[in-house]
């Protein structure tokens, strides 16, 4: 039997289970709504926190005219962006920001990481590169009340740093980086030792009288096609200057150069070499140091001249009137050098600088208008006078009537159908036999051997038998040329007094009005050959005698020694003649000083007196830079091979002048005399006509610049041209990463930045600046000699080098910051590795820091045709290269072996010391921008390198992932223009790249 139960239904009994459990639903409920808001609450605060924070990280720099970078600034900035937001819809103000620090991103040098620290100072040298916000708010509740629970804390903190980055700068400082501010189309016609064919610089103005007028119709010469073969050059006359670009064999190219004018390649190299005012005593007075900010422009504005009679130089004329006048004292007593202002007279001229001027524009023709001329005139055929002083016109071709002399036979106006010339047959009288030879090669004119220039030659042709002598224009053994070439001693023909007695070391600076055609006891030393050239024995040689006669049993005639026929002015061991160094020295500092008493430029000290003699060239540098510049000048090959006159200077000219003649150096042959007559020998043959010097013989500003910039061959050079100058286009380089530098620390206080030069060049082996901060460092390094970079980073402003090492070898090749060497891109990838290496490389205090971006910024102006032997030194992230000596020179070869480096930077980070290492990883990328910058890429269209070197470059960041396709590089990283364009695009260009990728972020 079942039995069952009854349920009942029991109303109402939910509710006092309702009643026990409301409580908990409207915890629930608080718990959804309220605890949701506040998590809205706290994003909105991280966002506000977090915006504050980049707000005010942006804001700090490392500017120098900044406050602690901008620091305060950078809290404000913090905190008014924290403002700017609000969280539900209650905007935040003050009273939510609890904490705006600025900190250091600072790099533990120990674990190799990266660790924002907050402290209350920083360590010196050190920037303010984080900021650190922190908010604080309270949130409303709306069912929480019940529990009590008013409001609910919400809080947030962000931390913003300057993202660090490793920037490596890697620069080409190849040769080709000074292509142009070349003297010369140097090293010969697309040959590394060809002959020098013409004159690069852009300048006008030049000699343009006697031999030299024959140029003012080659001043401008096509640089392409047929006008530039072989056989063209070396056929015509070349120009001694050109305005247009020229093109060398290899397809790079030579722009006009900057020498002495402004050019699209920059100002005036001339404008920036100095002297020391104080140093201009005696050379047992030298001073070796100078304070750098009192040095005075050494060559423009001011030309220096002893005193001198009045008679000889007209110094009303000389110093206008308009101008100023100055005095400087030289030594002690009455040794003082009269100074004349030329400002306002000359183009060249710029205010508010001292030193020898160039001389003015009229020089170039000898006129007298409208600065009268100074120093000897060029002669004229039967002794004419150009226009402005009293005589025939100005015309000075060879083919004019009173053109330009050739020889001294049309000097002194014996034509060949002049029957007064000369006998056609042997004289047989003792009369005619006194007075003339039968044939040129013993002819001599009694009056012109007597009185030289100073015989009025125009008479002389009218009445062989009257002597008048000049009263004006007498002869003082030197000739101005305009604006920068100083003063030469040349003259065609020789004037042929000489006394034997005479002494060329003590030039005559009182005897009026002869300054310098005497000696100091008034003895004739008028014959310049007689003057500055001395057997090689040293003795002094006489032109009558046998050594003048021409090659026999190896003794050359002096005409043979120095024109060495048609091969222009040489010296060498086999001619057995030798410089008179102390008389050129003594005529040097004679008459127009128109070169400074010392000679600097970005802290190499040239010279620091000019010596006596050159006696001690063997220990003593001014006497060796004297002794060598003298050389150079006269293509000497004597002391050294490398002034061989084919390559240096203008080179020698090619053609002879005039037109369609010939070179000739003749003997002098002793006449017999029949009854006894004995007729004098003639000083020299009067129908020799040399091959003319076109550079060579001259002594000023000019010369001296390309002596200081020559190079013959990689072994044999004098190359010292400062790192100051404006030697295009390396300057231009130079300018906008100097600009680059201060961009990057202004505006990137934790990016640390490391340079390196590339040339196939011994001392380009080593980075100029290590990684790091060191900004006067990284800009003194651009300027600079190497060695002296730390010195003068610290405040050293007297230091200098000698081009010279205490053994008086040549030793700046590479510790100056010039362009010098062939392109080896292989190298600067090398040292752009090792900076960015975390392994401290010699020389440097930092090393590159593991977790920092890295960016290298590659610059080339041309295609790669070199390498060094590199060693790849594989140590894990401690990897490195070694640079060695051994090379190639093959594009080829330094393409794949630049690509190699360029894969190997690209690969990602070691983890430990073992094994082959890049730095490429996810969180701090590697990237490789290049540019190509200059010349090569300026002409339309493109040569063959020029286009290679664009592929080259396109590969290049390609492989850096900074450009997509393998292709040439995009016109955006191409430099080209004049020299303002080329500095403006590369600076913006450096901009650009500085600000690519994220530079502020937040680690908190």
């Amino acid at each position: 039997m079942r039995t069952f139960a009854i349920r009942y239904r029991r109303r109402g009994s939910i509710l006092p289970l309702l009643a026990l459990t409301v409580v908990s639903l409207f915890g629930f409920v608080a718990l959804a709504i309220d605890i949701g808001m506040l998590t809205i609450v706290r994003t909105n605060c991280q966002n506000a926190a977090d915006a504050g924070a980049l707000a005010g990280c942006r804001q700090l720099n490392n500017k120098p005219t900044a406050v602690t970078n901008d620091s305060t600034l950078a809290v404000t900035m913090a905190g008014n962006t924290v403002k700017n937001n609000s969280f539900l819809n209650t905007q935040l103000t003050s009273a939510n920001i609890t904490d705006t620090t600025v900190g250091v991103y600072r790099y533990d040098t120990a674990a190799q990481r990266f660790v924002a620290s907050f402290p209350a100072t920083r360590n010196t040298g050190e920037s303010w590169t984080a900021m650190r916000v922190t908010l604080a708010a309270n949130q409303p509740t709306f069912f929480a009340k019940v529990f009590g629970v008013n409001s609910m804390p919400a809080s947030a903190q962000a931390v913003a740093v300057h993202r660090p980055r490793d920037v490596a700068l890697v620069l080409d400082f190849s040769g080709s980086m000074q292509f142009g501010s070349q003297i010369s189309w140097q090293p010969g016609y697309g040959g590394s030792n060809g002959p020098s064919y013409g004159m690069m610089n852009a300048d006008p103005v030049y000699p343009q009288f006697g031999h030299y007028q024959r140029y003012t119709n080659y001043n401008t010469t096509s640089t392409t096609g047929t006008n530039q073969t072989s056989a063209t050059i070396s056929s015509r006359p070349n120009p001694m200057m050109l305005r247009n670009s020229f093109t060398l064999n290899s397809g790079e190219v030579c722009a006009s150069s900057n020498l002495t004018l402004e050019t699209g390649g920059g100002p005036p190299m001339i404008l920036d070499f100095r002297f020391d005012p104080s140093n201009i005593s005696t050379p047992s007075n030298k001073v070796t140091t100078v304070d750098s900010s009192n040095l005075w422009s050494a060559f423009n504005r001011w030309m220096t001249i002893p005193p001198v009679a009045e008679n000889m130089m007209n110094e009303a004329a000389f110093k206008p009137a308009v101008t100023g006048q100055s005095t400087i004292s030289v030594g002690t007593g009455s040794a003082v050098i009269r100074t004349f202002n030329f400002s306002g007279y000359n183009a060249y001229d710029l205010t508010g600088t001292s030193g020898p001027v160039p001389a003015p524009d009229n020089f170039q023709d000898q006129s007298d208008t409208p600065i009268k001329y100074v120093g000897d005139k060029y002669p004229r055929k039967g002794g004419a006078k150009p226009a402005d002083s009293g005589g025939a016109a100005a015309d000075w071709s060879n083919s004019a009537t009173t053109g330009a002399s050739v020889t001294a036979q049309d000097l002194l106006g014996y034509l060949a159908s002049n029957a007064y010339n000369r006998t056609a047959a042997t004289p047989t009288t003792p009369a005619a036999l006194a007075a003339f030879g039968n044939a040129w090669t013993n002819y001599r004119d009694t009056n012109w051997e007597t009185n030289g220039y100073d015989l009025n030659v125009a008479t002389h042709v009218a009445n062989r038998a009257t002597v008048t002598l000049r009263t004006t224009d007498l002869f003082q053994g030197f000739s101005m040329g305009p604006a920068y070439y100083g003063k030469s001693f040349f003259m065609w023909p020789p004037d042929p007094r000489y006394n034997t007695a005479a002494n060329p070391t003590s030039p005559s600076i009182t005897t009026s009005p002869r300054e310098g055609a005497k000696d100091s006891s008034g003895r004739w030393m008028a014959d310049w050959r007689r003057r500055f050239f001395l057997k090689s024995d040293g003795t002094p040689f006489d032109p009558q005698a046998a050594d003048n006669d021409p090659v026999t049993t190896g003794t050359q005639s002096i005409n043979q020694a120095l024109f060495n026929g048609s091969t222009g002015a040489v010296l060498n061991t086999s001619n057995r003649y030798t410089i008179n160094y102390p008389a050129v020295l003594a005529w040097i500092k004679n008459g127009p000083q128109v070169l400074p008493p010392n000679l600097r430029a970005g802290r190499i000290v040239y010279y620091t007196s000019i010596p006596n003699n050159v006696t001690n060239a063997g220990s003593d540098k001014d006497e060796r830079f004297w002794r060598e510049y003298i050389d150079f000048v006269l293509g000497c090959t004597l002391n050294t091979t490398r002034y061989d006159p084919d390559r240096s200077l203008a080179g020698r000219e090619m053609r002879v002048w005039p037109e369609g003649g010939t070179v000739s150096i003749n003997a002098t042959a002793s006449f017999s005399p029949s009854a006894g007559v004995n007729n004098p020998r003639p000083y020299m043959n009067y129908v020799d006509n040399p091959n003319r010097p076109r550079m060579h013989f001259w002594f000023g500003p000019y010369t001296m610049m390309a002596f200081l910039n020559a190079r013959i061959s990689s072994s044999d050079r004098h190359f010292a041209t400062a790192g100051t100058v404006h030697e295009a286009q390396c300057w231009q380089l130079k300018a906008a990463m100097n600009s680059a530098l201060d961009d990057i620390r202004n505006n990137h206080p934790n990016d640390f930045c490391g340079m390196a030069f590339f040339a196939r060049q011994s001392n380009f082996r080593t980075a100029r600046a290590g990684m790091g901060q060191d900004w006067p460092k990284l800009k003194n390094s651009l300027f600079y000699p190497n060695s002296l970079v730390n010195s003068i980073s610290g405040g050293n402003t007297t230091t200098e080098l000698s081009p010279y090492s205490n053994s008086l070898d040549t030793n700046l090749d590479g510790n100056i910051p010039n362009a010098n060497g062939s392109t080896d891109p292989g190298s600067g990838f090398a040292l752009a590795y090792n900076l960015l290496s975390p392994q401290i490389q010699a020389g440097a205090s930092t090393a590159g820091r593991r977790g920092a971006s890295k960016i290298i910024v590659f610059e080339t102006d041309g295609v790669p045709n070199s390498t060094f032997s590199l060693t790849y030194n594989a140590n894990g992230f401690n990897s490195t290269y070694t640079l060695g000596g051994g090379s190639t020179n093959t594009q080829a070869a330094a393409e794949t072996q630049t690509y190699g480096i360029v894969d190997k930077l690209m690969l990602p980070p070691a983890s430990g010391t073992a094994g082959d290492s890049g730095f490429n990883a996810a969180s701090a990328p590697c990237r490789v921008h290049a540019i190509a910058f200059g010349d090569l890429f300026s002409i339309s269209p493109l040569t063959t390198p020029g286009q290679a070197a664009l592929n080259f470059l396109g590969t290049v960041q390609y492989k850096g992932k900074t450009q997509s396709t393998n292709t040439a590089i995009s016109s955006t990283n191409i430099v080209t223009g004049d020299y303002s364009t080329r500095i403006d695009t590369l600076k913006n260009l450096m901009q650009r790249i500085m600000q690519s990728g994220i530079q502020v972020t937040l680690i908190q």
